[in-house]
């Protein structure tokens, strides 16, 4: 399928076990949930918005086309790292471009400049009809 859902074992594509699991820890409260998969659903949600946006058809509910997936990794490490107290451990501001050129990534999605899946065929998916390239361009 062209559309997943991104788990915690994606995520250890980009972070290690150990690495994972002290930020999962840090500054959770008693009776609090995994923050790591809030944060997961989270990203994943914001960037069904910026695909919204730009007027493509939406994937099943906690999906996103697999394009996307390299950058929802780098947005999401971004936000594991900076939940405990915005405590970011970033030799050489590596992770922090990563994030950015995410965004910059997502903003195209928005403003219908980079071709995702249809979630139905898997085929190069086309901003609907009704949203026009005036609507686009002026994102």
């Amino acid at each position: 399928m062209s559309w997943i859902a991104i788990t915690e074992e994606d995520l250890l594509t980009r972070m290690s076990g150990s690495e994972l699991e002290a930020f999962r820890a840090a500054g959770l409260t008693e009776g609090q949930g995994d923050p790591i998969a809030t944060i997961i659903l989270a990203v994943v949600e914001e960037i069904r918005g910026y695909i919204a946006a730009g007027g493509y058809t939406l994937g099943l509910p906690e999906t996103i086309p697999v394009r996307l997936a390299s950058a929802a990794l780098d947005r999401i490490v971004w936000e594991v790292m900076k939940r405990p107290g915005a405590t970011i451990m970033d030799t050489n501001d590596a992770r922090k471009e990563a994030n950015e050129a995410a965004l910059r990534l997502f903003r195209e999605v928005a403003a219908g400049r980079f071709a995702i899946e249809d979630p139905a065929t898997g085929e190069t998916n086309r901003p609907s009809a009704a949203w026009g390239s005036e609507e686009r361009l002026a994102l």
